[in-house]
């Protein structure tokens, strides 16, 4: 079982990874796997963003 920041992480880059492929296929661009993914544009935006959400949430309290 996973839990913590790990737990929360890896869901979060299936969907990541699931979106971003069907983004690719509906423009006829090959999928990427998880490794040339982990390193995109994408990922690592999203990745920040959600950091910065958590920090936020976290400064509230």
């Amino acid at each position: 079982m996973v839990t913590g920041a790990n737990g929360r992480c890896y869901p979060q880059f299936l969907s990541r990874i699931r979106e971003y492929n069907d983004k690719r296929e509906k423009r006829g661009l090959p999928e990427v796997g998880a490794g040339d993914f982990l390193c995109s544009p994408h990922f690592l935006e999203a990745t920040a963003e959600n950091w910065q959400s958590e920090f936020l949430a976290i400064g509230l309290h």
